[in-house]
């Protein structure tokens, strides 16, 4: 059975697109609305369900830095290389995009937040892509 279908694969990952390029918008990556003081937020391991470029976008009214480590391993033991990262400045959108093409099967994210004080998520975008 191939990784994307018209079904719903599990309870967060539903194809968002079935046009030239498979997308997905996973519901289980995205953050709260806001990041106490010098915190962070970490979605934990998830499955990439065999996609492979992957678009992340965040504006908040704090300092920090967003970062996506891609692993071969579920247990997150073997990373794909070095974590990709982008800073975040305050009410500015920081945009990271990973369209390498190495192969990868979990992935995690996390948003630090640099600031003494709560950060506030105002946008973000997280997209998967068959590319």
């Amino acid at each position: 059975m191939p990784f994307v279908s018209s079904q719903q694969l599990s309870g967060f990952w539903e194809p968002g697109a079935y046009g030239p390029v498979v997308q997905c918008y996973p519901a289980a990556v995205a953050p709260g609305a806001s990041i106490p003081a010098s915190s962070s937020y970490d979605s934990g391991i998830l499955c990439a369900d065999g996609f492979k470029a992957i678009g992340a976008a965040i504006k908040m009214n704090q300092a920090g830095t967003l970062t996506i480590t891609r692993y071969l391993d579920a247990a997150g033991a073997l990373p794909q290389g070095a974590p990709s990262s982008v800073a975040i400045t305050a009410n500015t959108q920081a945009t990271l995009n990973i369209t390498d093409n190495l192969p990868f099967a979990y992935f995690r994210v996390q948003i630090a937040n640099s600031a003494g004080s709560v950060a506030t998520i105002a946008n973000f975008a997280f997209l998967m892509n068959a590319a």
